[in-house]
């Protein structure tokens, strides 16, 4: 569904990605894992079509994307969950949602993707008239991740969602994103939390200064004890 062939850029004059190339089936879910400062966020906005690199390439479904403005990418349907949530604190939840059924291909079915979020998060539809400004931190991701079920993603991007979170809310939440792949959603998960991807992944990548530093299936990764301890952080 998509794949990063040979991605090379960063910021200003230093490059950050140094030949990074993955692929997500469809259907998948890969993650993405590695330390603060490998490069996670880079790539997901490389993806994304937020930063343009200098070498490599990157097609959805066997077409060319990485020519093309955010706003033209995420019309094409790949849609990311950012670090940090990025919500419009002033705004009421219910508002926030509507915000996210930006593509056209979305616009007319808001009704029924609020009742699909409101559905998948009932806390949500308890808070809709509140602004998200006061909503506790797993509220918030709820709420980042049911804005970006709103625009009726092709391929849904998710950068460090458990970031901040209480294990409880961390738990429901990752139970969500299994809904959502098992829903037919194509997921990219980036995640610091070697434990909680690999519970949730098919496929994993590790990210390390910039480069693939090891990829497999769950149980490859798992089996390797130099990558488990090395890498993963896992004894």
């Amino acid at each position: 569904m998509l794949e990063a062939i040979d991605l090379v850029g960063g910021y200003g004059g230093l490059d950050v990605l140094h030949g990074v190339s993955l692929k997500v089936p469809s259907g998948a879910l890969v993650s993405l894992l590695g330390p603060n400062g490998a490069g996670k966020t880079t790539l997901v906005r490389a993806i994304s079509g937020l930063l343009r690199c200098r070498q490599g390439s990157v097609y959805l479904a066997g077409q060319p994307i990485h020519d093309l403005s955010a706003e033209e990418i995420v019309e094409l349907g790949v849609i990311q969950v950012p670090q940090g949530r990025m919500l419009f604190p002033e705004l009421t939840v219910e508002e926030n949602l509507e915000l996210g059924a930006y593509r056209r291909a979305a616009r007319r079915r808001i009704v029924a993707s609020l009742a699909d979020v409101y559905a998948l998060f009932p806390v949500l539809a308890s808070r809709r008239r509140q602004r998200a400004g006061v909503l506790s931190g797993g509220e918030q991701q709820m709420l980042a991740i049911g804005r970006a079920l709103m625009a009726s993603p092709r391929f849904l991007i998710l950068d460090e969602p458990s970031l901040g979170l209480a294990p409880r809310i961390t738990e429901h939440i990752f139970g969500v994103i299994r809904q959502i792949n098992d829903a037919g959603v194509p997921v990219l998960l980036v995640e610091q939390n070697a434990r909680l991807a690999l519970g949730i992944a098919r496929h994993c990548y590790v990210l390390r200064q910039g480069r693939i530093a090891a990829q497999g299936t769950t149980t490859e990764l798992l089996g390797n004890e130099q990558i488990r301890r090395i890498y993963l952080g896992i004894r």
